[in-house]
């Protein structure tokens, strides 16, 4: 019997990894990503504690910032003919600053990370994924509740909400169902 199949970006820490931990004990095979090799090797291990096979966990190299990696990692999965039950797109960054103090390129990081990286990636993934598939995007309190120095931040994990509403609707035939979190 095959186990079901979850994917979750930035999960070499914080809620990634808690979520990894949470589906390993709920008896899923786990694909993982981080942007450090080294760090993937040692948080592989780490969860392997909370497999019942090895097997059962998958590190993988995915910077969003890299727009190779997005396109890579679903050729890695289907090398391995590995199909996905459900997507935590968790990877993100948040460098708080005043928006009178911001500079194109620290909007164009936040927004590349937190918003097109995870998009092209989910873009990429429709492949690989089973139907149905139930995508969850981390997203935060901030788009509902403005905070001082998160404009950038607040922007791009809203950008991702609108996203995914237009996506409910065309991807629904293709059994593809995006939420979103808002931790916080």
């Amino acid at each position: 019997m095959s186990l079901p199949t979850i994917l979750i970006t930035g999960a070499t820490a914080g809620i990634g990894f808690a979520a990894a931990k949470h589906y390993l004990t709920q008896g899923w095979k786990v694909i993982f990503t981080g942007r450090n090799e080294d760090k993937i090797a040692t948080v592989e291990n780490q969860l392997r504690a909370y497999a019942n096979h090895p097997s059962q966990v998958l590190g993988l190299l995915c910077d969003s910032s890299v727009p190779t990696h997005f396109e890579s990692l679903p050729k890695k999965l289907q090398a391995q003919d590995i199909k996905l039950d459900a997507v935590i797109l968790n990877a993100g960054v948040f460098y708080p600053k005043p928006f009178a103090d911001n500079e194109l390129s620290d909007l164009n990081t936040t927004m590349l990370i937190n918003f097109t990286g995870p998009a092209m990636l989910l873009q990429h993934l429709l492949p690989v994924m089973n139907n149905p598939c139930s995508v969850v995007y981390v997203s935060s309190i901030a788009v509902q509740r403005a905070f001082a120095g998160a404009a950038s931040y607040a922007a791009s994990k809203a950008a991702f909400e609108a996203l995914a509403a237009t996506l409910n609707l065309e991807w629904s035939d293709r059994g593809v169902r995006i939420n979103h979190l808002r931790p916080g």
